[in-house]
């Protein structure tokens, strides 16, 4: 075991403890660079993340390039209908092929000309007849890829389970619903100078409810009824209590990054995804996603008034995200205890644990 990984077992009280014994983590789990690094090789590189949703490659030979900790990914839709992953790099001297979004029908490096298809084979790549060494059958490496309730996930590690064994549960439960068909209608960015688990834990727990959000959400989903559900460790979920007015909201958290808000039952049933683009240990880019089931019809007016309200709400807690990270450098960071409705919290910390256990 590394000493980063000792000392980051150690620190953050992660040994085996019912709920009633749970503390939060230590503040290094939050602001050392050094264990963020370690997230990355033992998380980040070797689980699911959800990368965008399919309606975003519509079309054969819609792409689709992004960043995956690193390493720079294309997604493609082939011929078939089919979403493939692709490392962006072409196979002659390593340039960065495609950028952005966009549509073509081979994938062509701009610096020599080598084209390959859909299907990530080489097609074509000229003035190479004359090298011995020149593999005319080579291909992109391939990118695991899945598409899971609409939106596209990746793995850089080959070795991992599937997304569908992962997430068999979770997928159970949100099967009636019908992901896929939904669609977004709103996007708000921000800019987020704190650890991603203070996101994501903020996202998992309504202890804060009452405080925070006593204005917007406690009197529709007040902090004492909500309750985390036991799961299968690879997901936690917050469930409220029903208001007679809004519904239903649930929370799932598919580990280690995927947050959705499921509300139905109420006026108009939403999913909101906070999308974290995570940078850094002191910082990540999050992109609130607003979706409606397929067929919603809603003027302008009316989303740009149901963005507001979500934008409220999140407002409200940016200010109490950035204190806890300030606090976290403290020399006085202090972790008591964990309160009972912050159970999936402790779901959240035992599912870290044992991805950071792995050799």
């Amino acid at each position: 075991m590394t000493d980063d990984r000792a000392q980051w077992l150690e620190t953050s009280e992660w040994h085996p403890a019912e709920l009633e014994n749970a503390r939060p983590l230590a503040a290094r789990a939050y602001t050392s660079a050094a264990l963020f690094d370690l997230e990355v090789e033992q998380i980040f590189r070797r689980d699911w993340l959800a990368v965008g949703r399919a309606e975003e490659l519509a079309d054969v030979g819609s792409y689709k390039a992004i960043d995956l900790f690193g390493e720079p990914i294309l997604l493609v839709r082939d011929a078939e209908g089919a979403i493939n992953g692709y490392a962006n790099v072409c196979r002659h001297r390593s340039v960065r092929m495609l950028d952005g979004c966009g549509k073509a029908a081979a994938i062509q490096c701009p610096y020599h000309l080598w084209t390959y298809g859909l299907d990530g084979a080489l097609k074509a790549a000229p003035f190479m007849e004359q090298s011995a060494a020149f593999n005319p059958g080579t291909r992109l490496p391939s990118v695991r890829t899945e598409v899971w309730n609409g939106w596209i996930f990746a793995c850089l590690d080959e070795m991992a389970p599937s997304l569908a064994d992962h997430a068999a549960e979770l997928a159970q439960k949100l099967e009636p619903l019908d992901l896929a068909s939904w669609r977004q209608v709103a996007v708000l960015n921000y800019d987020s100078p704190w650890n991603w688990k203070v996101m994501v834990e903020n996202f998992a727990e309504s202890y804060h409810v009452m405080s925070a959000h006593k204005q917007t959400l406690q009197p529709f989903w007040p902090t004492a009824t909500s309750a985390g559900q036991p799961t299968d460790g690879s997901y936690a979920e917050l469930h409220h209590s029903t208001d007679p007015i809004m519904g239903t909201a649930t929370v799932y958290i598919l580990f280690p990054s995927f947050l959705i808000t499921v509300n139905v039952g109420g006026p108009q049933p939403m999913l909101l995804w906070y999308d974290m683009a995570i940078e850094a240990h002191d910082r990540f880019d999050l992109s609130v996603r607003i979706f409606m089931p397929a067929g919603t019809e809603l003027d302008d007016a009316s989303i740009s008034s149901i963005a507001s309200s979500v934008d409220l709400v999140h407002q409200e807690d940016i200010p109490l995200c950035a204190a806890m990270q300030r606090g976290l450098s403290s020399r006085y960071a202090a972790g008591e205890a964990l309160s009972h409705l912050e159970q999936p919290l402790k779901v959240f910390h035992d599912y870290l644990a044992s991805r950071l256990l792995i050799t």
